[in-house]
């Protein structure tokens, strides 16, 4: 997650002054390419995004969709200084992903630092974030530059 106008000043947030940061997974599988976007925000601007989200949800709709990176993408999570990540519950998929999450705090030597909860995509727009994110990443060229200005790689 190097960020590629250079590292990231995230020791404390800008807005409230708080250092930790939370952090919302979406998965994403296109053209047999898997990928995970994360939605890194301090926990100030939380409930504004939750309120913008929730006014993008159109009628009839429950929330905004677009239609083994653990290992990596963990230890780049402390490092921004996440310390609770939200997972989209994708059916059949926990167990392996606390096992994967487990194996990756513990390789860096981490423990307490992150913790982590499984919860329904309807229920949480920031993970609609994610979703989006992850969408835009995978969907090509176009819509790849369109979000270039918040990709981490």
């Amino acid at each position: 997650m190097a960020h590629k106008a250079g590292r990231v000043n995230h020791s404390t947030c800008l807005n409230c002054g708080r250092a930790d940061r939370l952090g919302f997974a979406d998965e994403s599988v296109r053209a047999s390419r898997y990928g995970i976007a994360v939605v890194v925000v301090c926990q100030c601007r939380v409930a504004l995004v939750r309120k913008v989200m929730r006014g993008l949800v159109r009628p009839g709709l429950r929330r905004v969709h677009f239609s083994k990176c653990w290992t990596k993408l963990v230890p780049q999570l402390v490092e921004l200084g996440v310390t609770e990540l939200t997972i989209e519950r994708v059916q059949g998929g926990e167990t392996r992903d606390r096992r994967d999450i487990r194996a990756a705090l513990k390789a860096i030597g981490q423990g307490q630092e992150l913790t982590y909860q499984h919860v329904d995509a309807t229920g949480e727009p920031m993970l609609w974030v994610a979703d989006a994110v992850a969408w835009c990443a995978g969907a090509g060229s176009h819509w790849r530059m369109r979000i270039a200005p918040i990709l981490y790689q």
